[in-house]
């Protein structure tokens, strides 16, 4: 029974932070129920795979991952296998092994249309859909999410159609149609925000700010820029309270870009040295489909200044504290800017 409630509302310790309590809880109640159901071990180790995944531990997460589905197809279930599935595709995408993930994910997909699995089904389409977009095949991903996002709506699951809402923004941005990459993500953070989930309005709030750099490109008027650099300390502040150190990168990487831009090479060269560094202790490698603009970012960056001045900069970077970088990112960097955006972003009004 410990372990069937851990399992129940280990989702909750994920989405309020409490990822370390939960994990915990698990553990213990694995190490005592050795006589439970399978299925429901299976679920447990997926549990606990997700919440090391939360933590940056991709190791354990895989790990767990790894026992959840050998203990699984001991017992035939169908929706622990499709479980045990997603998580693993889940860690071996983010690790850089597509051709792995890809497979976990089409077994996946196999398992939960046999069993009529409509959230499992959604989630092995949005895991094909990443791998895609990951690959640069965007009308694909963009099926792919469509298809998932379907799924989540027959299955009237809230937070699984925020996240088919984020994947369908991420893909509209990447074609260049800002004005249904913004229409998408405001509608997963007005969703999100109303399920009072910071981890996921992170996520959409650097959507936002994404779209927001992307309309400062030509001409640059400050404007965006600044909105764009809002948007992501919003989303850092909450990343940072959640604990969620593998995505937080994505915030540095962000403001960097916007302080490239913004004529601030020194301040980019020290969030992209913090990035670094927080890249290698979390195992989180730039997804593939990033390189590109990552490489392009870097060269822009140091082609503009005396390379000593950044080499320099990005060593300050590479040794500052989680604390001490979340502290630069909140200052304010650009004329008029400010650490605390406009309000109607954040509540996901229009």
């Amino acid at each position: 029974m410990a372990l069937r409630i851990a399992v129940g509302i280990s989702h909750f310790w994920l989405l309020r932070g409490y990822r370390s309590e939960g994990a915990a809880w698990l553990e213990e109640a694995l190490a005592t129920a050795t006589t439970a159901p399978a299925h429901i071990r299976s679920l447990g180790h997926t549990a606990l795979s997700e919440l090391a995944y939360n933590n940056g531990d991709r190791a354990t997460a895989r790990q767990r991952a790894e026992a959840a589905l050998t203990i699984a197809r001991q017992s035939d279930d169908a929706h622990a296998i499709a479980e045990s599935l997603l998580q693993l595709g889940k860690v071996a995408r983010v690790q850089g092994f597509a051709e792995e993930a890809r497979r976990s994910y089409s077994d996946a997909l196999a398992v939960s249309q046999q069993d009529a699995l409509t959230a499992s089904t959604g989630s092995a389409f949005a895991g094909l859909g990443d791998i895609a977009a990951q690959e640069g095949a965007l009308e694909r991903a963009r099926e792919l999410y469509e298809q998932a996002l379907a799924c989540y709506r027959a299955a009237d699951h809230p937070h699984a159609i925020g996240s088919g809402l984020l994947n369908g923004g991420a893909v509209a941005l990447h074609r260049g149609r800002t004005e249904d990459s913004t229409a998408l993500y405001r509608e997963a953070l007005a969703i999100y925000e109303d399920l009072h989930d910071d981890t996921c309005s992170a996520e959409a709030l650097a959507g936002l700010a994404e779209v927001r750099r992307e309309e400062a490109r030509a001409p640059v008027t400050g404007s965006e820029l600044r909105e764009a650099a809002g948007l992501h300390r919003q989303a850092l502040v909450r990343r940072a309270r959640m604990g969620q150190r593998g995505a937080m990168v994505t915030s540095f990487e962000g403001l960097a870009q916007i302080a490239t831009t913004g004529g601030d090479p020194r301040r980019a060269a020290r969030l992209l040295g913090f990035a670094e560094a927080l890249r290698e202790t979390t195992s989180t490698p730039i997804p593939p489909a990033h390189r590109g603009s990552y490489a392009r970012l870097v060269s822009e960056l140091t082609g503009g200044v005396q390379e000593g001045r950044i080499d320099a900069a990005w060593k300050q970077g590479r040794v500052m504290t989680v604390e001490q970088a979340v502290a630069y990112a909140l200052e304010p960097s650009l004329p008029h800017d400010s650490a605390h955006p406009s309000r109607h972003v954040a509540t996901g009004q229009p």
